[in-house]
């Protein structure tokens, strides 16, 4: 711990190990058989939601699937993407599309709301993106991880940038925060970061015991929650 950043640094002996383990974790996960993808029907994200609120979304991991549970407590339904392999992150922008890693192979799929087909986000050199975030403007943020960056989409298309972040070794989670700044999960550091994604700086969010965090969300409040921790959004 420095008494000028606050960040922690773990030291090389253990941080290397550390990284290979989270590598050799996800690489055995996305090798595991896929299972029976079948479901009660399909469902555009367009569809008419029910009264009771809207649908929730999930990643079917082992299925290579995203499937849709009314909230209503009806049937599920699969989205309808092909030829996906280990779908993790997932991320709405404003006008409906839903975004989706689709990790093993090393690609982001974006669905058009109210039917249509899929498309591949275009990106450069992706390897094992996980968390997705998307912005007020519709700007797409992916946690590529294997690479240890954050890369950005402009919305409509455009040239790939990459984030300004120091040290990050695998990111996984991704959540927009007002003002123009993204909090990542830095999965191997045992930490959550904060980057200002204009390249004016990077803070490690205070927390305490987190051992490899991974989804972040923020609720309505502007509070920053996450499966092993909660801090108030600072």
């Amino acid at each position: 711990m420095t008494a000028e950043s606050g960040t922690r640094e773990a030291p090389a002996a253990r941080r290397w190990p550390r990284r290979l383990a989270a590598a050799l974790a996800l690489l055995m996960l996305c090798a595991l058989p896929a299972g029976a993808a079948g479901a009660a029907g399909a469902v555009r994200p367009g569809d008419v939601r029910s009264p009771a609120g809207p649908p929730l979304y999930v990643s079917d991991y082992g299925n290579n699937r995203v499937v849709s549970l009314p909230a209503d407590g009806g049937d599920q339904s699969t989205v309808p993407l092909d030829s996906m392999v280990r779908p993790t992150g997932m991320a709405w922008d404003a006008a409906g599309r839903l975004y989706v890693s689709d990790t093993g192979n090393n690609r982001v799929l974006v669905l058009p709301p109210n039917g249509g087909e899929q498309a591949v986000v275009p990106t450069v050199d992706l390897s094992r993106p996980l968390g997705l975030a998307v912005d007020p403007a519709g700007n797409l943020y992916i946690a590529d991880s294997f690479n240890d960056r954050i890369v950005t989409v402009p919305a409509g298309g455009g040239t790939q940038t990459t984030v300004p972040t120091t040290g990050l070794l695998h990111p996984w989670g991704l959540a927009w925060a007002p003002g123009g700044q993204l909090y990542v999960s830095d999965f191997v550091n045992d930490r959550v970061v904060k980057v200002a994604v204009d390249g004016s700086g990077q803070t490690t969010v205070p927390t305490t015991g987190l051992s490899q965090p991974t989804g972040l969300a923020l609720n309505a409040a502007g509070d920053l929650t996450s499966p092993t921790a909660a801090t108030t959004a600072w």
